[in-house]
């Protein structure tokens, strides 16, 4: 939600809510891991996601304040064709329960879901992988996702801090 104010006679815009779901992804192994790739892995998952809570705090409008962070299956899973990914989408829980504190102390919750595998319009062959350790044959759906993320920015979800929550539908 973005809500508008006015301050000293001009208008100004906060953000009290902040969804980060995005990632850099393509296959990989340690084999062909570069240091090109690696930095475009850390731009994405990383960096952007740390200068984005940042600048959140900074525009935020002191009225109960909510991010929820984007993690994956990283801890779940070996995930061995996607080592750049695994390595720096492992941050996300990091840096969730590290900023939780500070941002508690000023009226903002942050968390993370792992989704673990969900329908994005991937490849059958790679859909069929997980669908096969999976025992109700179905993968999450964005759906599944924006649930969680929903009762987390709500009243509801103020009392959970820090916490990343695993919605993979009981695989991880």
């Amino acid at each position: 939600m973005q809500s508008i104010y006015r301050c000293q006679g001009k208008i100004r815009k906060y953000i009290d809510i902040l969804v980060h779901c995005v990632c850099f992804h393509q296959l990989d192994s340690i084999e062909n891991l570069t240091s090109e790739f690696l930095d475009k892995n850390y731009g994405v998952n990383v960096r952007a996601t740390a200068l984005l809570c940042k600048e959140f705090l900074l525009n935020y409008s002191g009225k109960g304040g909510r991010i929820v962070l984007l993690s994956s299956m990283q801890d779940k899973e070996h995930l061995i064709s996607e080592i750049a990914y695994a390595i720096t989408k492992a941050s996300i829980p990091v840096l969730t329960k590290t900023l939780s504190p500070l941002l508690t102390s000023k009226g903002i919750t942050i968390n993370a879901i792992n989704p673990g595998t969900t329908d994005i319009g991937l490849t059958d062959t790679h859909n069929e992988h997980y669908l096969s350790n999976d025992p109700c044959r179905r993968l999450g759906t964005p759906t599944d996702s924006a649930n969680v993320v929903s009762f987390l920015v709500s009243e509801a979800g103020k009392w959970i801090r820090g916490q990343t929550i695993d919605s993979d539908g009981g695989l991880g």
